[in-house]
């Protein structure tokens, strides 16, 4: 996970921190946007924002339960 674009300007490492930062709060727009860019070119990147909806939709279930 080391993917890093030109266009977006962030690395696998810096996507996974604003990935979990999005989990908590919206992210500000740069940093959004530059998340986005990285996922349209990361698969990687991609199966981990899948992954983290995964967990937290079973939190949230957990919580309803």
């Amino acid at each position: 996970m080391s993917e890093t674009t030109e266009d977006d300007g962030i690395d696998c490492r810096a996507a996974s921190h604003l990935l979990s930062a999005a989990q908590d709060a919206a992210l500000p727009p740069d940093d959004e946007r530059r998340l986005v860019e990285h996922l349209g070119v990361c698969s990687m990147c991609r199966h981990v924002q899948g992954q983290l909806g995964v967990l937290r939709d079973a939190v949230r279930q957990l919580g309803s339960s």
